[in-house]
């Protein structure tokens, strides 16, 4: 029976969390992916969150959205939420990629022919 109380638990949280939409995303923050886990241990809550690439202000602020949304659930204590760093804006994942050994120059080739 707990069993089902806690999973009945973490489906409020996750449905409360689809009314966070951060400014500029494109959808909430479950749809979107950013939501990694939720924990929760006598009324204590911990949302596990990878905000992508958005700005430290509009972390910041789903960060109180969640902490608002989740703490108004009834039997939540605290809530606590775990932001995964994210690489620095505006550089690319694969800047550490080095040269293929071997190759001088990489041409890409693109066809907008539609399929015909």
């Amino acid at each position: 029976m707990r069993r089902f109380l806690r999973m009945s638990t973490i489906d409020m949280i996750r449905e409360r969390l689809t009314e966070i939409r951060p400014t500029g995303a494109g959808g909430d923050v479950v749809a979107l992916g950013m939501v990694q886990g939720i924990d929760v241990a006598d009324g204590v809550v911990t949302v596990h969150l990878a905000p992508r690439a958005l700005a430290q202000a509009i972390v910041q602020a789903t960060v109180a959205e969640i902490g608002r949304a989740v703490g108004a659930l009834e039997g939540v204590r605290s809530v606590d939420v775990r932001v995964e760093s994210a690489p620095p804006q505006g550089q690319s994942p694969f800047s550490e990629i080095g040269p293929i050994p071997g190759v001088r120059d990489i041409i890409a080739v693109s066809s907008t022919k539609g399929g015909v």
